[in-house]
């Protein structure tokens, strides 16, 4: 049973579909661009950050380091805003491994 209140919301064009991860400030979800039906990655600043202005400045300034950059190794971001105090933005989805996966499969090889 899913008990994560952003599951099957939708924030802006962006239908949030399930939990991929979860760091320091934010959580990332798997969802939908439900205007252009492609798969996206949409970073949420966590509930305690919520109301918090030093928290959503931090958060819009690391939505903004990351679009400026152009590079293959870098995801890019489609759409950044804050929807009833609910900052997130949505970025490019790449279906693959997670860093932390990857590095415990080199750690279990010895490497």
């Amino acid at each position: 049973m899913n008990t994560d209140p952003l599951i099957g919301r939708q924030l802006a064009n962006f239908l949030i579909e399930r939990v991929l991860g979860r760091g320091g400030m934010a959580q990332v979800y798997y969802g939908q661009d439900v205007k252009l039906q492609r798969p996206v990655a949409i970073k949420v600043i966590d509930a305690r950050y919520r109301g918090k202005p030093v928290y959503a400045q931090r958060f819009v300034k690391e939505a903004r380091s990351v679009a400026r950059w152009r590079h293959e190794n870098i995801i890019q971001i489609y759409y950044a805003d804050d929807q009833d105090g609910l900052y997130f933005y949505a970025m490019e989805f790449i279906d693959g491994q997670d860093l932390a996966s990857i590095l415990a499969g080199y750690a279990a090889q010895g490497e």
